[in-house]
C-alpha cells in the first residue's frame, strides 16, 4: 500500500496567498496613510465635466477634475500628481471579492490624497479568472474611446459586481448607457 504525500499548498493556493498578501499590503498601507494625515474637504467641482454627474458627489474615482491621468507603456492606469512623492500600486480584479470590499478604502484614499495632489493611484490589473479578463477589457476599451472614461467605467464595474449584477448581458449594455459610450467602437 502506497501513500501518497502532499509536498504542501500548489501552485494555485501559492497565487492566491500571494494576491491575498498583496491586497492585504495595499490596505494596510492605505489605511496607515489615511490615519498619518487628513485633509482635503472630499468635495469635487463638477462644473467643467461634460459627461454625466453621479448621484454621490462624494465618488472621488468617478471624477476627478484637472486631476493628471496617464497610461504607462504597460498597460497600468494612473490618476493623480506625476511628482506626487507617494504612488500606491493596486492589482485588483473586478471579480474579486477583496478587491470589492476594499473599494470604499480606496475612494477615501482618491478623496484624501489623490485629489490633493500628495499621491498618486496606479490600477493594474490582475486577472483572476478568464471572466475577469473579458471584464478588464471593456474598461480598458472605455478609457480609449473615451479618453478620461477608464476610471468611471473602472467604478461602475466594481459598484455592479459587488451588488451581484454584472453578467454577460449587462457588461457591454451596462457601461455603454451609463456613460453614454459608443457601442461598437467599445466592443
Amino acid at each position: 500500500m502506497t501513500q501518497k504525500v502532499k509536498n504542501g499548498p500548489n501552485r494555485s493556493q501559492q497565487m492566491m496567498f500571494l494576491i491575498g498578501g498583496i491586497i492585504v499590503a495595499a490596505v494596510l498601507l492605505l489605511l496607515l496613510l489615511i490615519s498619518v494625515q487628513s485633509g482635503g474637504t472630499g468635495e469635487f467641482d463638477y462644473s467643467n465635466y461634460t459627461g454625466p454627474v453621479p448621484q454621490d458627489t462624494n465618488d472621488a474615482n468617478l471624477v476627478l477634475d484637472g486631476i493628471p491621468r496617464t497610461r504607462t507603456s504597460d498597460g497600468a492606469f494612473i490618476i493623480g500628481n506625476p511628482d506626487a512623492r507617494v504612488t500606491v500600486v493596486a492589482f485588483e480584479d473586478f471579480l474579486c471579492s477583496h478587491c470589492q470590499s476594499y473599494q470604499s478604502t480606496v475612494k477615501e484614499f482618491m478623496r484624501q490624497y489623490v485629489a490633493t495632489g500628495q499621491a498618486r493611484f496606479e490600477f493594474r490589473m490582475l486577472p483572476i479568472s478568464q471572466s475577469s479578463q473579458s471584464v478588464f477589457q471593456v474598461a480598458e476599451c472605455a478609457g480609449v474611446v473615451e479618453p478620461g472614461m477608464f476610471w468611471p467605467v473602472h467604478d461602475y464595474l466594481f459598484q455592479q459586481a459587488s451588488a451581484g449584477t454584472l453578467d454577460s448581458n449587462s457588461l457591454i449594455s451596462g457601461p455603454v448607457g451609463e456613460f453614454g459610450l459608443n457601442r461598437a467602437a467599445v466592443l
